[in-house]
């Protein structure tokens, strides 16, 4: 799985240039303004979908999936085939530890 993240326009081009994947198979999460309080029910989603490539836009959540089981690799897109690819581990420490966005 792939959390791709970036400007809306970005992550579709990367998702159909670099992925194979239709900007519709995109799975969007959380899919409106959620409280944090229900972002464990919004990971039950995504493993029951198990899609390919997700994506946020809420930081929030984006720190809270970092501390999930999820297998993912934590892509930011700045172009149909521009991107920073971290493992979900190195993505932690440059958010964290380095204090630097993923977005």
């Amino acid at each position: 799985m792939k959390l791709l993240l970036g400007r809306r326009n970005c992550i579709e081009e990367y998702a159909t240039a670099t992925c194979q994947v239709e900007p519709e198979n995109i799975m969007w999460v959380p899919e409106i303004t959620v409280h944090p309080d229900e972002y464990p029910e919004v990971v039950e989603r995504i493993k029951e979908k198990m899609p390919e490539i997700i994506s946020s836009q809420n930081v929030g959540f984006i720190d809270y999936l970092l501390d999930t089981d999820l297998e993912f690799d934590v892509i930011t897109a700045f172009g149909p085939e521009v991107a920073r690819i971290l493992s979900k581990e190195k993505a932690k420490e440059v958010y964290r530890e380095m204090d630097l966005s993923l977005v």
